[in-house]
């Protein structure tokens, strides 16, 4: 049984090549140990890309989550600014409350956005769970699919 890191580097790098001397070679392994680990990668694949994909999905709500705390100390230094302005002339008050006002409906929006985020993740990671348990052929199909129009998107906004 092969290390699942060994195993997910081999899926990574099988995206940059599918040359098996150059695989074995940036493994680090012969060519016979690579082709086991292609056969093992090929049967626990779907496992280390639920994985993956589950650590991608904590690393998106976790940067949602600093972009939330980024708002709310925005939303602290733009109350400071407005206490001041206030101080000296009034009227720029009420500007400076619209633009809270505005910075607080976006964090409201990114915290419903991250919640909507978790929830899509939870609601994936289960509907894959159970197709696997009843068939695994489709739920790697399925897992492959979404992982060719992933590519292609990236392709597509890269371009």
């Amino acid at each position: 049984m092969a290390d699942p890191v060994v195993l997910a580097k081999l899926q990574d790098l099988l995206k940059e090549t599918d040359n098996k001397s150059e695989l074995a070679r940036r493994l680090g392994v012969s060519r016979p140990t690579l082709y086991g680990l292609l056969k093992e990668l090929k049967e626990k694949g779907t496992a280390i890309v639920a994985k993956r994909d589950a650590a991608a999905a904590a690393r998106v709500v976790d940067r949602q989550i600093n972009i939330v705390d980024q708002l709310r100390n925005a939303n602290d230094e733009a109350w400071k600014i407005v206490r001041e302005l206030a101080k000296d002339d009034p009227s720029t008050k009420v500007r400076a409350l619209a633009e809270i006002r505005q910075q607080l409906e976006l964090q409201a929006k990114l915290i419903q956005m991250l919640y909507d985020a978790n929830t899509i993740r939870e609601f994936q990671e289960e509907v894959l769970a159970v197709i696997g348990e009843a068939a695994p052929d489709v739920r790697d199909k399925i897992i492959a699919r979404l992982k060719e129009r992933r590519a292609v998107r990236t392709a597509l906004t890269v371009s």
